[in-house]
């Protein structure tokens, strides 16, 4: 109870993409002369890099090497009496070091908080997951939501599916969403008990089809001919799913608060909501409004889009017992209906459904049915969904714009040197533009940002923590020095 373990399956290189600092270090990797990468000065450097004054190491090995390693970097080593060996080390790190970070630019800034009352602002998948891993660290949250009830955004459709991006091997934004995926899947089993009997996903043409080919030793996709099967994934049931998570998180919900504005002072959190409502006292603010976020946050290089999504509601017509997924998606049946789509629209803002867009569902699912099959159309949705210009979610702190412009701004030659550390301008957090895969990401995100706010070890490489900083637009720019 309150302990959160993070597992870390990877080779021992994968420490230069953690961030963290450890009270202790058990370092075994059998005879250092036999695993010198184990133990080797980059590696020293790393666990170095990774602790704080008094820091301890332990370790079965007295290898001079490793002696000298660790005293390069500011351990004081002790030979102890080994176990059925003479000798074993034991180090202690006299000062935390400094290390030049040349991307200081993302790293993290600690949090201050006045208190632990949280706003969230929306009240879909992104907000309901993160309440909750709130609630585990103790949070008091309150939830504002413009609507009268759950369910009107994209995260209320009656059913969707839980599933993987299948990209080639290598690619970041692929490997991102099967991390998403796998920690979602293990997320919804463990909390709120769901059972998933997988999706089936087709390479319905040659693009996808080359990509299949590439994941065939991927035992995530289970890829035979022009089919991937993803056990690990299934049917959901949206609105379902966030009320369960909302209930746990044990949130209060304020429906109909149509938020305006907030004000930064003495370090809280003011906000003004549609017809002179007014909430105070939040020491963290978060904008987790999904599509609508593109009418609040306006920084230069942040090109935030709102696609309509419409899905189709079916008399049941097929029989299957996992989600069918290529051109469009086909759902199993739940409660006499079965739900198909979805359209992707970029210049239709209207809520309104589009009969061209019932059909154009309806064709999209061709391939899964026999020509005679008569459909009967008994409803349909409309929701929007929040991407950003490289399909990577927005998470992480706001930044100060001005400061990342004049402290950064040289940064076409100054790139491969050290940076100074990142400034943020209040405890305001940005957790959005999850795009159609929301239910996967979400997780991930709750969870990194948990960390930001109260402190804890990061639960994210480097790699992706970058993919995903708000602030990345504007870098790759100055990168350019445009």
């Amino acid at each position: 109870e309150d302990c959160f373990l993070d597992l870390v399956f990877e080779d021992i290189a994968v420490l230069k993409e953690l961030d963290f600092k450890a009270d202790v270090w058990y370092l075994d990797g059998f005879s250092p002369n036999k695993n010198l990468q184990m133990f080797d000065e980059n590696l020293i450097f790393e666990v170095a890099r990774l602790s704080k004054k008094n820091t301890q190491i332990c370790t079965f090995s007295s290898a001079s090497f490793l002696q000298k390693n660790l005293k390069k970097y500011g351990f004081r080593v002790e030979k102890t009496k080994g176990f059925r060996k003479r000798e074993m080390i034991k180090a202690y790190l006299e000062n935390e070091l400094e290390f030049k970070d040349k991307e200081a630019y993302f790293s993290r800034t600690f949090s201050s908080l006045k208190n632990k009352k949280v706003a969230i602002i929306g009240a879909g998948i992104s907000s309901a997951v993160l309440a909750y891993e709130l609630s585990l660290r103790g949070f008091e949250i309150d939830v504002f939501e413009k609507y009268l009830e759950l369910g009107k955004g994209a995260s209320g459709n009656e059913s969707g599916i839980l599933s993987s991006l299948i990209l080639k091997p290598k690619v970041n934004l692929g490997e991102f969403s099967e991390l998403s995926f796998i920690e979602a899947s293990r997320f919804y089993r463990q909390i709120l008990d769901l059972e998933f009997k997988g999706v089936v996903e087709f390479a319905h043409n040659d693009l996808m089809q080359e990509r299949f080919d590439t994941q065939r030793e991927n035992v995530l996709f289970k890829i035979s001919k022009n089919q991937a099967f993803l056990e690990e994934g299934g049917v959901i049931f949206p609105k379902n799913l966030v009320k369960n998570l909302f209930e746990k998180s044990k949130a209060c919900i304020y429906f109909n608060h149509e938020f305006q504005a907030y004000k930064f002072e003495n370090e809280c959190f003011t906000l003004k909501f549609k017809n002179d409502i007014v909430k105070s006292d939040y020491a963290v603010l978060i904008y987790a409004m999904g599509a609508d976020t593109k009418d609040f946050v306006f920084y230069d290089e942040m090109k935030l889009s709102k696609v309509r999504g419409q899905v189709t509601h079916l008399k049941p017509f097929l029989d299957t017992p996992f989600p069918l997924s290529s051109k469009a998606y086909i759902c199993p049946v739940k409660d006499d209906l079965q739900v198909i789509g979805a359209s992707y629209d970029r210049l239709n803002a209207s809520l309104e459904s589009k009969e061209e867009d019932d059909k154009q569902n309806i064709e999209n699912i061709a391939d899964f049915m026999d020509k005679n099959t008569k459909l009967e159309i008994i409803g349909s949705k409309v929701g929007f969904r929040s991407y950003s210009s490289d399909r990577f979610m927005i998470v992480g702190n706001a930044y100060d714009e001005a400061f990342y412009k004049e402290e950064y701004k040289a940064l076409l030659w100054t790139k491969n040197k050290e940076q100074k550390p990142a400034k943020m301008s209040c405890n305001l957090y940005f957790n959005f533009a999850h795009g159609s895969r929301g239910f996967s990401t979400s997780v991930l995100a709750a969870r990194y940002l948990c960390a930001l706010i109260n402190n804890e070890p990061l639960c994210l490489e480097k790699k992706y923590i970058h993919a995903i900083h708000p602030a990345r637009f504007l870098i790759r720019k100055l990168k350019k020095g445009l």
